[in-house]
């Protein structure tokens, strides 16, 4: 196209007349049929202004044109034109790669991004659980006082455990009646849990008033939650008082007056035997409220224990007892996190895949209350079995006993 043009401007420059170029055409005769062109300059032939060419003139003039320019097209423009391409190519061959570097680099951040952000979120705590490793939580300590044969309801407990059951049977088949029931109550009371309301009325004559008046005998001893903050102000006498407390609800029955010689007896062994049915049962109702004890019961070092439970930046979080009982620590949960508002707050910051583990860990803690709630409700069922076969014996008792005086027709 570029050729055309040119070839087209030197055609019209050729036809153009010479005052068209701004000078002034010479008149020059010319003879009868003689076909002329007036030439203004020098040309392509070496003719001068003034004379005259012909037409194999102005043929070879414009073969020598075309000569020229084919020359400046082909061996000058037509270079430097794909010089200019091939750098315009090299240019955008730099971007294009540059551009696709630097899409990469930005998916890689991307990337890295994520996996910091997901490494962030594995490494985020929830309130419940401050680290994984072992130890760190009180969740492990915590179940080991709800479950296990030391737990609150295990065998091996010191409060509520075998050892302690038998004591507390052989105690009341073994002993005078003289030194039992009542007069323990008795004697207890005023000795360790006398009122100034009772001295004073001359119930305890010569007691001292205790610091714990009518704890044995007041039911908030077993049943209401203690300050969760403190430890007990006399651990010892609280104890005392328990115990107590379970004495006077199960042991004010009268024991066996039997001596050693009745036993031999089938009268002294139905009495004996009768002694031991009524033991049964009020030691079993007595396993129960032992176990209602060890909950009340002080656990060395829980507290710390309980305390790593929570993560330390929740905030907000009430102090515990050092030697909390699993009464307090279980009160003190609450209060820290389901009664604090910053508990809430906390949660509402952190990653969802810290706050599945806060629920993993809110399962686990319920699975331990389950496991709790399931031993109470068989103790709950044992009892009503038991009042059960009580009042059966009750009703049939006569029925039973007169079967052996009738007469079978």
């Amino acid at each position: 196209m570029l050729k055309k043009s040119l070839l087209l401007a030197v055609a019209l420059a050729i036809s153009t007349p010479a005052w068209a170029l701004g000078q002034e055409p010479t008149s020059q005769p010319i003879g009868a049929g003689t076909n002329v062109v007036p030439v203004t300059g020098y040309c392509g032939g070496g003719y001068s202004q003034g004379q005259v060419a012909t037409p194999g003139n102005i043929n070879t003039a414009e073969s020598g044109i075309v000569n020229a320019l084919n020359i400046i097209y082909f061996d000058n423009w037509v270079p430097l034109f794909e010089a200019a391409q091939s750098k315009n190519n090299a240019i955008r061959k730099d971007l294009t790669q540059g551009l696709a570097l630097d899409v990469n680099t930005a998916m890689q951040k991307i990337e890295q991004a994520k996996v910091r952000a997901k490494t962030y979120a594995d490494e985020q705590t929830p309130p419940g659980m401050p680290c994984g490793s072992d130890g760190c939580t009180g969740q492990q300590m915590m179940s080991a006082v709800i479950a296990g044969s030391h737990g609150v309801m295990g065998a091996a407990n010191p409060v509520s455990g075998a050892a302690a059951q038998v004591q507390s049977v052989n105690t009341s088949l073994t002993t005078p009646e003289s030194s039992d029931g009542g007069l323990v109550t008795y004697q207890a009371h005023c000795g360790k849990f006398a009122s100034q309301a009772e001295i004073s009325a001359g119930v305890c004559p010569g007691a001292t008033v205790s610091p714990k008046p009518n704890a044995d005998l007041d039911g908030t001893t077993l049943l209401s939650v203690p300050s969760t903050a403190n430890n007990e102000a006399h651990p010892k006498l609280d104890a005392q008082a328990r115990t107590a407390l379970i004495h006077n609800l199960t042991d004010t029955m009268p024991t066996a007056k039997n001596k050693k010689p009745n036993y031999k007896t089938v009268e002294g062994q139905t009495k004996a035997g009768l002694q031991m049915s009524m033991e049964a049962r009020m030691n079993l109702a007595r396993t129960v409220l032992s176990q209602v004890e060890a909950m009340k019961a002080p656990i060395k070092g829980f507290g710390p224990q309980m305390k790593k439970t929570l993560n330390k930046s929740l905030g907000g979080t009430p102090p515990i007892a050092s030697n909390a009982s699993l009464d307090q620590a279980l009160a003190w949960e609450d209060k820290a996190t389901y009664g604090n508002p910053k508990w809430y707050i906390k949660l509402q910051d952190l990653h969802k895949a810290a706050v599945q583990k806060q629920m993993v860990l809110m399962q686990a803690q319920a699975l331990q209350y389950q496991y709790l709630a399931f031993r109470e409700r068989t103790n709950i069922e044992s009892l009503l079995a038991t009042l059960l076969a009580q009042q059966t014996q009750q009703v049939m008792r006569k029925t039973v006993e007169n079967q052996g005086t009738n007469t079978v027709q």
